[in-house]
């Protein structure tokens, strides 16, 4: 309960225009992690929703020819942004651990790994829907790229 009064207290815009600062407008005082719960809170719903696809999904691979049968391009694909929607969430999971335990990433990083999280499974089902989808890859790469290198440029902490 405490943690959403945090995320209610600013609004989103708020949080990306001044990132961690303790300070808006010169007297109202922000909470420094607020803006570090977006990755946790994103990380939780994406593996939920990893949960929920994997089940909607995996209520037909039974089947040989599933979109094409198990090495088809489609079939890959699917799979690839249902696994993309685990792994991309486990890791907005622990920058937000880490964020709550010391470490200052910046907005790029905190925002890339969350646009990287929603683009590329969205890519993945897209290009298993329609292949020329494929092309829009340069999306969550170079969103999660920037995300990594900022978080590396941050260092431990």
């Amino acid at each position: 309960m405490k943690i959403s009064l945090l995320l209610l207290k600013h609004t989103p815009l708020d949080l990306v225009k001044h990132g961690s600062s303790s300070r808006f407008n010169g007297s109202q005082q922000c909470n420094p992690t607020a803006i570090h719960m977006i990755n946790w809170y994103f990380g939780w719903i994406s593996i939920l929703s990893a949960f929920a696809t994997g089940a909607i999904i995996g209520m037909f691979f039974y089947r040989e020819d599933f979109l094409g049968g198990y090495s088809s391009f489609r079939r890959r694909i699917l799979r690839l942004g249902h696994i993309a929607q685990a792994a991309l969430g486990m890791m907005n999971v622990v920058a937000g651990n880490s964020q709550l335990n010391g470490a200052d990433f910046n907005a790029i990083a905190q925002w890339g790994l969350v646009v990287g999280g929603i683009s590329m499974p969205l890519v993945c089902f897209l290009s298993a829907w329609k292949p020329s989808m494929r092309h829009l890859f340069f999306i969550p790469v170079v969103s999660l790229f920037a995300a990594v290198v900022e978080i590396l440029k941050a260092g431990p902490q």
